[in-house]
């Protein structure tokens, strides 16, 4: 004999209340795990915003010294060729 109508209900709504749980759960968890992982995209965004800060510092820094090398550089050509000129001329 089947189980009168009230009992079915009850195992239904039993059913119903455990799924609807398990839900909760699993979207507690999806949450977490979300906001685990943007926490840690947020720290590599971070990381990286720093090291390209650390990056374009230097190379800065390497174009300043460069600059002044080609300062140089051009200096002692410019007093080299004034030299030559010099001697040119004296011949």
């Amino acid at each position: 004999m089947p189980a009168p109508i009230e009992s079915r209900v009850t195992n239904l709504e039993t059913l119903v209340a455990g799924i609807i749980t398990q839900h909760g759960d699993e979207r507690d968890r999806l949450e977490a795990r979300h906001a685990a992982i943007m926490d840690e995209f947020g720290n590599l965004h971070a990381g990286v915003s720093e090291l390209r800060s650390y990056v374009d510092q230097r190379i800065t820094e390497v174009q300043t010294e460069l600059a002044g090398y080609r300062r140089e550089a051009d200096a002692r050509h410019s007093a080299i060729m004034a030299a030559l000129e010099e001697l040119l001329g004296r011949r």
